[in-house]
């Protein structure tokens, strides 16, 4: 298996397209495990890496599942400023010590000839007194700046492994012969062309890791990666994806992967039409609120790397999971149906106006690109902590339980004085739903249309606002009120 992910490498090594940027070239972790005795580990700083006479620096970063773990409990293996010191002295320690999937990793590492290994929970310091909120913030150069990411992909937790595979299923597969195709980048060469392409779906996009919220940014963040399944083996790269099996899927311009594959992400999507750029972050988002995190707060942290990058080349500010540059199609989401998930912490210092307040999946309104003229009354103030915006009054309408919509009592019509339907909102919070229309943020308005897109908002002790839901009304049914209001 080493022999043929070290061909996978050097073909992708011949990839343009896949060439490390020169921005990324002194780029190095903290901390990174030296692994080059067979025998035992050692814990080294960048400077030391940098000091030694070694004939090369490149590092491997492995992508993998913690586990379930007990609030506040920090496994055995983690580095902590308890045991640091003996892990960067002497002779470090001992790879038997380790979970099984850090012990795979190391192996793959180790048969790539690859003398350093960054393993989060070893290489950052975790518990009281660590420097977690300092690393989490560098994971984007991280990953990033690794020679290749390991995906511990099937395995569940630290202690489960991924190198062991279900032979059968293998066995299995190999029966159903495929037929040649000619490789496009080697034409002497020929490769098998597997019929059964979804396995990759099934195994890798469907996997115990890519369910985890923070492997989402790592994915996304590689320059390429190794996907070590149940069954086999895949590598990813700017290229294309090439499985164990001779599965091979390309990355063609315009495909629905080139810009997941896209090695120096998101270089690709910032040179994409506006309207695809919407479909594309909306559907990140959607995917990663569906995501789970061992730890809810994590919610507004786990994508920060990722975030970053997409505000840095779109040269815009980005804050909570909304872009400035799509402001108001970044806004404009709701809550899946059913929500007996969602839940919203009303002491985050998330902005309500954010989706990454709540606890559940989202969605966007489909609106198409043509479809609607946004309101220019909208933007971050200066910390993006808040919206500058103006507000809209309620007039001459009402609230209805919309019963036919569904059974969670959040979606409400909006009637007009003798009872016809002019509007509807779907309330974030069931709770929320028993208030009257109040007040109203317009973001936009449908194209040759008199129906409105809104937010519905309320006032704080404070003066500020709110966001309860989102909804239309017709434009006859708000006013709007004269100065600035600061949306919260």
């Amino acid at each position: 298996r080493f022999s043929l992910l070290r061909a996978w490498l050097q073909q992708c090594d011949a990839h343009t397209c896949c060439q490390r940027p020169r921005a990324l070239e002194g780029n190095f972790p903290t901390r990174v495990l030296d692994i080059g005795n067979p025998d035992a580990l050692r814990l080294v700083s960048n400077q030391e890496v940098f000091s030694q006479k070694v004939s090369s620096r490149r590092y491997i970063a492995l992508s993998h599942c913690w586990g379930k773990l007990a609030p506040g409990k920090i496994p055995q293996h983690c580095t902590t400023t308890q045991n640091i010191d003996s892990r960067k002295e002497g002779r470090g320690f001992c790879v038997g010590s380790l979970p099984l999937t850090f012990q795979d990793a190391i192996k793959v590492s180790q048969g790539l000839d690859i003398r350093y290994l960054w393993i989060d929970s070893l290489c950052i310091i975790q518990g009281s007194g660590g420097d977690w909120a300092t690393e989490s913030g560098r994971m984007e150069a991280v990953y990033a700046g690794a020679y290749c990411t390991i995906a511990a992909t099937s395995a569940v937790s630290s202690e489960a492994g991924f190198l062991g595979r279900d032979e059968d299923e293998t066995h299995r597969d190999n029966q159903n012969v495929p037929r040649y195709v000619s490789d496009n980048e080697s034409p002497n060469s020929q490769a098998y062309l597997h019929t059964r392409a979804v396995n990759f779906a099934q195994e890798v996009d469907n996997g115990p890791l890519n369910q985890r919220a923070w492997v989402l940014q790592e994915r996304y963040l590689s320059r390429r990666t190794v996907h070590f399944s149940s069954y086999r083996m895949y590598f990813e790269c700017g290229f294309g994806i090439y499985g164990e099996d001779y599965t091979q899927m390309k990355s063609i311009v315009g495909s629905e992967k080139f810009i997941d594959l896209d090695p120096n992400f998101p270089s690709r999507l910032g040179s994409d039409y506006f309207n695809n750029v919407i479909k594309f972050l909306q559907s990140l988002f959607e995917t990663y609120s569906t995501r789970e995190l061992s730890v809810p707060a994590d919610r507004a942290v786990a994508l920060s790397g990722l975030l970053a990058r997409i505000g840095s080349v779109f040269e815009c500010k980005q804050s909570y999971g909304i872009l400035e540059k799509f402001l108001h199609r970044t806004l404009i989401w709701h809550w899946t149906i059913p929500r007996k998930e969602n839940t919203v912490d009303e002491n985050s210092e998330v902005p309500s106006w954010s989706w990454m307040r709540y606890k559940g999946g989202i969605q966007f309104h489909q609106i198409r690109y043509g479809e609607w003229d946004k309101f220019r009354n909208l933007q971050f103030t200066r910390d993006g902590r808040a919206l500058v915006t103006n507000v809209w009054e309620f007039r001459n309408c009402r609230l209805q339980k919309d019963l036919g919509a569904d059974s969670t009592g959040i979606r409400h019509q909006i009637l007009d004085s003798s009872g016809e339907l002019r509007g509807c909102v779907m309330y974030d919070v069931e709770d929320y739903s028993t208030l009257c229309l109040e007040w109203a943020i317009i973001l936009g308005a449908k194209h040759e249309s008199q129906d409105l897109y809104l937010l519905v908002v309320r006032r704080t002790a404070g003066g500020e606002y709110e966001r309860l839901g989102t909804g239309m009304i017709h434009r006859n049914y708000v006013l709007r009120k004269d100065g600035d209001a600061i949306f919260v």
